[in-house]
C-alpha cells in the first residue's frame, strides 16, 4: 500500500510538472495566438484554455498535498493492538437443546392459533349457506 501510494505521488508530480509547462506555453504565447479558424476567437479560446490548466495544476497539488501527508511518519508506521485480543474458546450462542425446545413450543403455539382460526373461519363458512350453528364432522 505504501509502495502504491509513492508510485501515485511520482506520478501526479510529473503531471503537475507537464501541466505547469502547458500553462506557461499559454500564458508565453498570449499576445501571438493565431488561430485560423472564423468562428473561434483568440480572445475566448486562450483564457479558457488559461483557466482549465490553472484549475489542474491546482487539483494536482492538493492531490500530491494529501498523499504525502498519507505518506508522512504516523500514517505508515504498522498498527500495534493496545491490549491483546481473547476470544472465547466455546462457541457463544444457544444451546442446540435450547433452540430445539424454543421450536417446539413455537410450533405448537402455532398449530393451536391456525386450528382456531379454522374452526371459527369454517363455523361461519356452515352458518352461512346451512343456517345452523352446529359444526359439521
Amino acid at each position: 500500500m505504501l509502495k502504491l501510494k509513492q508510485s501515485q505521488a511520482a506520478t501526479l508530480g510529473r503531471r503537475l510538472e507537464m501541466a505547469e509547462q502547458i500553462l506557461q506555453v499559454f500564458l508565453n504565447n498570449a499576445k501571438q495566438c493565431n488561430v485560423p479558424s472564423e468562428r473561434i476567437s483568440c480572445a475566448v479560446l486562450l483564457p479558457s484554455m488559461v483557466s482549465a490548466k490553472q484549475a489542474e495544476v491546482s487539483e494536482l497539488r492538493v492531490q500530491i498535498t494529501d498523499l504525502e501527508s498519507a505518506l508522512t511518519e504516523p500514517q505508515t508506521r504498522p498498527a500495534n493492538f493496545a491490549t491483546p485480543i481473547n476470544a472465547p474458546n466455546v462457541p457463544v450462542g444457544p444451546s442446540k437443546a435450547t433452540v430445539v425446545a424454543l421450536a417446539m413450543l413455537l410450533g405448537a403455539a402455532l398449530a393451536i392459533v391456525y386450528l382456531m382460526l379454522r374452526r371459527a373461519l369454517v363455523g361461519s363458512a356452515n352458518t352461512a349457506t346451512h343456517g345452523s350453528t352446529a359444526p359439521i364432522a
